[in-house]
This record gives C-alpha cells, structure tokens and sequence, in this order.
C-alpha cells in the first residue's frame, strides 16, 4: 500500500495521473481514487494531507482567488456542496497549480455554513 505522500509525488510526476486526480476531484471519487491507486488513506485524510499540502506550496495570487470566488473576466457560478450558498458565501483559501492540466487545486471554505473543500478549477476560469 502507498503513502500519501507516495501518491501526490505520483501525480505530480504522470499526467495520465493528475487527469485521473482531477476528474476524481470534480466527481467527489476520491475515495475511489485512493482504492485504484493502491493508496490505504481514508478520503478525510487525503483532504487533510492536501490541504496542508496547498498551504506549504504556496497559494493563489489574491486577484486570482479574487476570480475563482466569482470576481474577474473568468466569473462561473459556483456553490457550496454541503449547503448551496453561491460565491458571495464562500472563498477559496489556496491554491496549487497541477502541472500539464491547466487547472488548480483550490481549498475553498464556506463562510455560511463552516464547510471546507477541495474543487478542481481549470486555468481559463481565473
């Protein structure tokens, strides 16, 4: 079984791989990400190992947090999956930049209702 650790340098290292993490991501799939990847990790765990992970490698410049919260050229409608307020509700935290996917990692964190997640936001929405 791998580690964590073992499968984010994995994705980051195969572009088949960050497609497959980034669908995963936009499907809620993780925890069946995590199975097909021979990764032991509850999807709890993997949310709080990337989290930590996208606040040590850096974050979003704030006019590009700016724009995945609703702001900006880039503006698409999103919503909190746990309780559906849109972006004046929420607002992304950090950010990583996933190589050869044109996409980030992005935490958000909803100020209605105290949700956290991690979204998949392509490079032509910022």
């Amino acid at each position: 079984m791998k580690t964590l650790e073992a499968l984010y340098q994995e994705i980051l290292a195969d572009t088949e791989l960050q497609l497959s993490f980034g669908s995963a991501m936009k499907e809620n799939r993780l925890e069946e990400f995590l199975k097909e990847n021979d990764c032991e990790a509850s999807k709890e765990e993997a949310e709080a190992f990337l989290k930590e992970k996208l606040e040590k490698h850096g974050e979003l410049a704030d006019e590009e947090l700016d724009n995945v919260a609703g702001g900006g050229c880039g503006h698409r409608q999103r919503m909190c999956p746990k309780c559906g307020s849109t972006n004046l509700s929420f607002e992304p935290v950090s950010g990583v930049y996933m190589p050869n996917q044109d996409s980030y990692l992005v935490y958000f964190h909803c100020h209605a209702c105290g949700h956290e997640w991690l979204g998949n936001v392509r490079d032509t929405e910022l």
